[in-house]
Order: structure tokens, then sequence, then C-alpha cells
């Protein structure tokens, strides 16, 4: 299952009166049994983003250096009201999580992805 499906159920079950650490409990247990554990922390990271989309919290923009930040927004065409978070372990480009969605432009990612290609074979 994706990520974003053990997301909602918690989400789901968090309006249902369940306890957060029933509702962790429960989601930790699921991903062991279907040996996916390694899910949780993407699991975690769209759960967070459904429920400050409820809230409607603004969007977050994740940039390796303050330096980056106005170039990310005029890239990324990110709203003003944005939060700007710096992390400069994506090393360049941007991060922006906006209404329960990730665009990761991030050189991490891109980097991660050619390393990933060119070990495949």
């Amino acid at each position: 299952m994706k990520p974003e499906v053990y997301a909602k159920a918690m989400y789901s079950l968090s309006h249902s009166g369940k306890s957060a650490n029933e509702i962790v409990a429960g989601t930790i247990r699921s991903l062991k049994n279907r040996g996916a554990i390694g899910l949780l922390p993407k699991v975690l990271s769209s759960y967070k983003r459904l429920v400050a989309a409820d809230r409607g919290l603004a969007s977050v923009l994740t940039v390796a250096r303050d330096a980056d930040a106005d170039k990310a927004m005029q890239d990324s065409g990110a709203q003003g009201g944005t939060r700007v978070d710096v992390d400069n372990t994506i090393v360049g480009g941007y991060r922006l999580e906006s209404n329960s969605k990730l665009v990761d432009n991030s050189f991490k990612t891109k980097l991660l992805q050619a390393y990933r290609n060119a070990t495949k074979a």
C-alpha cells in the first residue's frame, strides 16, 4: 500500500475518537505485519500534510540556504504566506509542501535518483 493510504486511514481514525497512541501503534503493527515498516517516515509526512491542509496552514517551502529562498519562491510558484524552512541536507533546489501535495525539486532527490539508476544494472 502507498503511504498516503495509511495516512488517510490514520487521519480518519483520529476523527473517530481513537487515541493518538492507539492509532500510531496500530499503524506500526500493520506496517510490520506487511513487511513495510520502512514506509513509516513517509506515512507520517503524508499525515502531517493532511493535518496541515485541514487546519488551513500555509504551504512550506524548504530550501538549502536562506539565499535560495527568493528564487525558489519564484520557481515553485509559492504564494505569499508560505513558510520557508532551511534544511541544508537537500543540497540545493527546493521542496514545496502544499495542499497535501509534495513537489520535490531538490538536488538531493535528483542525486539519489541518478545513483539508483546508475546502480540498477
